[in-house]
């Protein structure tokens, strides 16, 4: 942050860090400082001695928001809690020469309406770093966080505010004076939180799996129930007989339980920088305790192929359940439906929230140039704080917000992209809906919900097929998307740039993930791989275009332009630093 002083004709005077002493004939005042990556450059009069009171309290403001994360509005100016009254009574002289940077920072016990707000402890510590996270950037390119970003933050840390707590017979709850159950405090240096107690966090969130518990509840309930209709019709045998469900045990997968401990860590680390609790948590002894998650790397072995996709695809044409309609009735359904789903997943290489957001108007079978138009993505946020169930959404992972995505099937499929999605526009979207229905729904109408798919209907096809492969059996839906990238880079050659691009996300990401892919892929005579770019897109007579389809293009291949430059300067900005380095 700096302060600019500008004479007449807003000709530059000076420039110095803080609002002290102004040049004699200086007019304006310029205060320059940086929000989520943005410049923001407010102006103020510098002539009278109330004008230099008024940007100097300005700029403590900024400092104190500075330095206690602070949310701002939508011109860039802090939010304040409440009153400011250290700032107010240093300001209180209004011909003082006070350098900004001198002004008393504003206390934590400040920041209460008149009185000490109490100890630092779990809610308030978590309330402090989620304004951080608001204002925060992005590690890399700036900008705002993403919702669906907030949305795992906020997952996490309540996970963290329901079980940082202080059980019976806790020496220091006698020193705080606090019952059992009350939130952790970091401030009370004669009852600290210690390492250990970390480290039991962690253990609580291994063995914590909320759907796990749900099935088990939903098991022992049937249970009970037949139970006691069977001591209701006075069959004490039958009672008896009937045997206690096996309950799976809870276990939290090792993505998960880092995910948890990568924000926690977050949250401890950026506390202790601010000064917020006056010792490091997070230390290496505790980071050696997390389990550490296998890094996600594909080979041809653990994915499927391109005919055990169509094998999964049929299979799931003709895979029949029993299914429950909206007025009880109970009918024998098939999976024709989700069959269309399958294939794009395994094909085009589609997100499972991304497949589940696709609407009919998305999806354009024009012989010439059939392709998907993807706009955003889906996720079905679980209830959570007395919140229902609920359906958000988000924008594509790795594109700003607005930016659309185009998916292309390789010449070889685009007939076989007609022929499926044609026969499932056809046969299972709802036209009455308008172009923005759903084009994947369930058999009441209602959109995909990939919960209950996976349990009702892709689990028990994937079984049937591969029932005899050992490193397919518990394939989950979400690799379907590796099946499709796999199938770009081996059988149909294309080059990692085209493959990074259609799949959504850099090319030094795919490389990372499916160099087992890309070491496997066949050599021509000279020992080099074989890769070519994708054929290139059959011209389209204008002239049989309309006005909305030509601007719809328009938009497509600006944001292909556009996502294709900023990968080119990120690339370019790598290799500058690796060559600064050198130098």
């Amino acid at each position: 942050m700096s302060v600019e002083w500008l004479g007449p004709k807003k000709v530059t005077l000076a420039r110095h860090a803080d609002a002290a002493a102004p040049p004699a004939d200086a007019v304006q005042a310029r205060v320059h400082y940086r929000l989520d990556g943005k410049t923001k450059r407010p102006t103020f009069p510098a002539v009278t001695a109330a004008d230099l009171t008024e940007l100097r309290a300005f700029v403590a403001t900024l400092l104190v928001a500075y330095h206690h994360d602070w949310p701002a509005d939508t011109a860039g100016k802090p939010i304040a809690p409440t009153a400011l009254p250290t700032v107010t009574s240093a300001l209180s002289d209004p011909v003082a020469q006070t350098p900004a940077t001198a002004l008393p920072r504003v206390s934590l016990a400040d920041l209460g309406a008149g009185a000490a707000p109490g100890p630092l402890d779990a809610p308030r510590l978590v309330e402090m770093f989620r304004n951080h996270q608001r204002v925060g950037k992005k590690r890399s390119g700036g900008g705002k966080k993403q919702r669906n970003t907030h949305t795992n933050y906020r997952t996490q840390l309540n996970f963290f505010l329901e079980h940082a707590r202080y059980e019976p017979g806790d020496p220091r709850l006698a020193v705080l004076g606090l019952g059992a159950g009350a939130s952790w405090v970091f401030d009370n240096e004669q009852a600290p939180i210690t390492e250990a107690d970390l480290l039991h966090l962690i253990a609580i969130r291994t063995t914590t799996n909320l759907r796990v518990r749900a099935v088990n509840e939903r098991r022992l309930a049937k249970w009970e129930n037949d139970v006691a209709a069977a001591v209701r019709r006075g069959d004490k045998e039958a009672a008896a007989a009937i045997a206690m469900p096996d309950l799976t045990p809870e276990e939290c997968a090792a993505r998960t339980v880092e995910a948890f401990a990568q924000q926690l860590g977050a949250l401890l680390t950026h506390a202790y920088k601010r000064k917020w609790i006056a010792y490091d948590l997070w230390t290496d002894d505790v980071k050696d305790e997390v389990p550490q998650a296998a890094s996600t790397s594909y080979t041809r072995r653990v994915v499927a192929d391109r005919s055990q996709v169509g094998e999964l695809v049929s299979t799931m044409r003709e895979y029949t359940r029993s299914w429950r309609a909206r007025n009880n009735e109970v009918r024998i359904v098939d999976g024709d439906r989700y069959a269309a789903a399958v294939w794009v997943a395994g094909r085009m290489g589609t997100r499972p929230e991304e497949l589940i957001a696709i609407r009919d108007s998305w999806v354009i079978l024009e012989p010439a140039d059939p392709r998907i138009v993807l706009r955003h993505a889906e996720i079905v946020q679980p209830a959570f704080d007395d919140q229902p169930r609920r359906r958000e959404r988000v924008s594509l992972k790795h594109r700003a917000e607005g930016e659309v995505r185009v998916l292309r099937p390789d010449q070889h499929d685009r007939a076989e992209f007609i022929e499926v999605l044609g026969r499932h526009r056809r046969d299972h979207v709802d036209s009455a809906t308008g172009a923005d229905a759903y084009f994947f729904t369930t058999h009441n109408g209602v959109p995909l919900e990939l919960s209950n798919f996976n349990d009702n209907w892709w689990k028990p096809v994937r079984d049937l097929v591969f029932a005899n492969e050992r490193y397919l059996a518990d394939m989950p839906f979400r690799r379907l998307r590796a099946a499709a990238v796999t199938d770009w880079l081996f059988v149909l050659g294309w080059n990692t740039g085209v493959a990074a691009e259609m799949a959504g996300h850099s090319q030094a990401i795919l490389e990372k993930h499916y160099k087992g892919v890309i070491s496997e892929r066949p050599r021509d005579n000279t020992g080099h791989q074989r890769a070519v770019p994708s054929p290139p897109v059959v011209p389209v007579d204008p002239s049989t275009l309309t006005v909305a389809q030509i601007a719809e293009r328009k938009a497509e291949l600006l944001s292909e332009v556009e996502r294709s430059r900023g990968e080119f300067l990120r690339l370019q900005a790598v290799e500058t630093e690796r060559l600064d380095k050198l130098i």
